[in-house]
């Protein structure tokens, strides 16, 4: 087996379909959107009707990718078209259920009978069938977060700062990709749709940009390695000391959903302290989504560092899901207190983490090589690709204290 460079395949989506009962009137709980790309700015405004478990409860109730699709399968995307800055049947109703914490109730009809279908997205959840909309009745009250209601009636804040405002509140990034997607948030005049999956990163990354500002300042961590394995993904995360820097190195195996050759396909972009003035060229949404939850460990525990992230994508992991299993499973990764298991967690059987502190990044470097061998027999290949992992260097702090 040998190493090839460049972008992921596009996933194999061939997966049997869960049985759904055909109809046009039908009643749910809408929690979630799903804003299109396709046509832009012309764009579908998905519904998604009957989605009950977000990505965090997902996590927490510890469900198998198996279990995941057969309950994604049962979720309709109910679609209306819309220009992005004009306004449109039902743009209200789905800017309530973006601007909502809980799954609002709804009464739909549809224009013909479902069909069985699955839908997989690059960065956001599959889903079952979509359906032109017909009509939609909200049928309870949206249950709007008092911060929300206000950040999103002031027509004057800027996007980022409205933004930055809700993130104080706590409202997370799913929220937040809710209300940014529906065009919630910014001044009168540049506010617009923004379809799901830009919204997504754009989230992660102004979410991240804060994060990276709050712990500048922040004394250096030490020489520490965290493990992790969540729905085939392993995750090995390296931190150094030094001024915070951050490379996501992604290792594809063979015969998997993003890899059906026969060679390991490698792919991985970085910053340094200045951080980065582009989109990265290779990893899209998971170089956002895997840097996220690593700052807000740094914060969490009041130091910073150099980061360099492998993630090992492996055929255990038989279906995208959405970029939300790469932030999920670094956090997972990061929460780990121990050689046992992360905080919160008991399931030795499903998921292994391990954290382990070291003198050295030599040190660091024998057991990776180890792990990575499992993988692919030359793994100082896979360490050749590594940008931050090649060198030792902590910040200038560390020549004045």
């Amino acid at each position: 087996m040998t190493i090839k460079k460049g972008k992921k395949q596009e996933a194999d989506k061939s997966l049997l379909y869960a049985k759904l009962r055909p109809g046009s009137n039908f009643s749910g709980k809408v929690p979630n959107l799903l804003i299109g790309t396709y046509g832009y700015p012309d764009v579908h405004v998905g519904s998604m009707v009957g989605e009950q478990r977000s990505a965090k409860e997902l996590v927490k109730q510890k469900l198998t990718v198996q279990e995941i699709v057969e309950e994604r399968q049962t979720v309709v995307n109910t679609r209306t078209q819309g220009h992005i800055k004009q306004q449109f049947r039902y743009k209200e109703e789905a800017q309530d259920i973006a601007k909502s914490k809980k799954a609002v109730e709804t009464e739909i009809e549809i224009e013909k009978p479902l069909r069985l279908d699955t839908q997989f997205h690059e960065r956001a959840m599959p889903h079952g069938p979509s359906a032109q909309l017909k009509s939609m009745e909200i049928t309870e009250n949206p249950t709007i977060p008092r911060s929300v209601e206000r950040i999103t009636s002031d027509t004057d804040a800027k996007a980022t700062t409205a933004m930055h405002e809700l993130q104080k509140k706590g409202i997370d990034e799913y929220h937040m990709t809710k209300l940014l997607s529906a065009g919630t948030l910014g001044q009168e005049e540049s506010r617009k749709l923004v379809p799901t999956k830009w919204s997504i990163t754009a989230v992660d990354d102004t979410f991240g940009k804060k994060l990276q500002e709050e712990i500048a300042d922040y004394d250096d961590h030490s020489y520490t390695f965290f493990t992790g394995n969540y729905l085939g993904n392993y995750f090995f995360i390296i931190i150094q000391p030094g001024d915070f820097s951050f490379e996501l190195v992604e290792i594809v195996l063979p015969h998997g959903i993003y890899n059906q050759g026969d060679e390991l396909l490698i792919t991985k972009d970085h910053e340094f302290q200045q951080g980065r003035k582009k989109y990265v060229e290779q990893t899209a949404g998971g170089y956002y989504a895997s840097k996220l939850p690593t700052l807000e460990y740094f914060r969490k525990v009041k130091r910073q560092g150099r980061v360099t992230e492998f993630r090992v994508i492996t055929p255990e992991y038989t279906t995208p899901l959405g970029v939300w299993v790469v932030r999920e499973g670094v956090r997972l990764t990061l929460s780990t207190n121990s050689a046992n298991q992360p905080s919160g967690t008991s399931d030795s059987s499903r998921r292994e983490f391990t954290r382990e502190e070291f003198s050295s990044l030599g040190e660091i470097k024998n057991e990776l090589l180890k792990l990575l061998k499992q993988f692919y027999h030359k793994p100082e290949d896979i360490l050749k690709e590594s940008i931050l992992f090649k060198t030792e260097q902590k910040g200038l702090r560390s020549f004045f204290t």
